[in-house]
């Protein structure tokens, strides 16, 4: 699937860079599926966590979920057009990265992100120029921010999944491994760009808010077919672009 998210000409702009949110699907069935190997359930009503530490513990999750799944990063160029006029994206659907167990930097976030709005944790998506990370918040104020970065996942090094239960120790311990690597590597990324993401340097530069974008309509594609009309949930706040990283501790 392709994404158009920037169209320049003459001096004539449209950014369309919400739409990156649409590939967005918390109630996608992989969703289902990953949130049980990460050892949540799915099936009960799930509350926004009101702390740090709970927020960073279902990113934490959900990550190890991926790891038990077998998801590994994969180098490649997502790019269909990079300018001057149009600028559009490839991005793939949750099913087709599950099913491959391969993601590149923007699919790899896409799904994180899904995780993260379905466990009620805001997240948001952040273009560089060749590359894509994800975010959550930390705080309810949305002040302060988590990173990671995907180019790590399938640090664990599994190539097939397990059943939660069976996971040796030493796995889990490389997956974990794996989760603060990325915080790390995503902390230092976007600390790097930050002073970027004032609006004035997109498309290369951008932070598209998943909560934000529901607030302004762009609905999963899915809702969009008809498949699940009204089941997404929709955030009605207008949130920041975080002023800091969150503190390094745990």
């Amino acid at each position: 699937d392709e994404a158009l998210y920037f169209v320049r000409e003459g001096a004539s702009r449209i950014d369309l860079g919400w739409s990156f949110a649409a590939w967005v699907d918390p109630q996608d069935p992989v969703i289902d599926e990953l949130l049980e190997l990460a050892g949540i359930d799915a099936s009960e009503q799930m509350r926004a966590p009101s702390s740090r530490a709970g927020r960073l513990e279902r990113a934490r999750a959900i990550w190890l979920g991926l790891e038990r799944h077998g998801l590994r990063y994969a180098d490649d160029s997502a790019g269909i057009s990079q300018g001057p006029v149009v600028y559009s994206q490839r991005v793939r659907l949750l099913s087709s990265t599950w099913g491959e167990r391969v993601a590149n930097c923007l699919d790899g976030s896409v799904l994180i992100a899904s995780a993260l709005e379905r466990l009620g944790v805001g997240s948001f998506l952040v273009l560089v120029p060749g590359h894509a990370f994800v975010g959550f918040y930390t705080d309810d104020a949305r002040h302060e921010a988590e990173f990671l970065e995907t180019t790590l996942l399938g640090f664990a090094g599994r190539s097939q999944p397990a059943a939660t239960g069976s996971v040796e120790p030493a796995i889990r311990q490389r997956a974990l491994e794996g989760f603060e690597a990325a915080r790390r590597a995503g902390r230092d990324r976007y600390r790097k760009i930050a002073p970027r993401l004032d609006g004035r340097h997109r498309p290369d530069y951008a932070l598209i808010d998943i909560s934000k974008a529901r607030a302004y309509g762009i609905m999963p594609l899915a809702v969009g077919r008809g498949d699940r009309a009204g089941s997404a949930p929709v955030a009605f706040s207008t949130p920041l672009r975080p002023q800091r990283p969150a503190r390094q501790n745990p």
